[in-house]
């Protein structure tokens, strides 16, 4: 399901901002910017106005975990920083050019997290 917090994900990776966004959806700041943060229903048209404009497949949002906060992009801690970081890094090194790409490593990225997390109660629980 793609969400607002996704949404934002995504455009923040594609270094859009939230203005220039609403200016290329023809709505007003306040009305996007409440998409964002789920306080507006996103109906289909409009989830797809979106992704043509930042350019961005379907899948590899709803790939996104529904569980990370990925608004958290103000915590040096947050998903978002601490992933942003980690793929800029290897952007730099395997010279990947595509918001997609750097979207399906941050999915994988998060899946293996998960992993990690579910082993480690695995061992903690017994």
């Amino acid at each position: 399901m793609i969400t607002g917090h996704k949404i934002k994900f995504a455009r923040q990776i594609k270094n859009i901002s939230p203005k220039a966004m609403a200016s290329e959806l023809n709505i007003d700041d306040s009305t996007y910017l409440r998409l964002e943060r789920g306080e507006t229903k996103l109906t289909e048209e409009r989830i797809q106005q979106i992704l043509n404009k930042l350019g961005v497949k379907r899948e590899y949002l709803e790939q996104l975990s529904d569980t990370v906060d990925y608004n958290n992009t103000n915590n040096d801690n947050g998903s978002f920083v601490n992933a942003h970081q980690y793929y800029e890094s290897i952007n730099d090194k395997t010279q990947f050019k595509t918001t997609e790409q750097t979207l399906q490593l941050v999915v994988e990225l998060i899946q293996n997290q998960n992993k990690l997390m579910e082993k480690i109660i695995e061992i903690i629980s017994k």
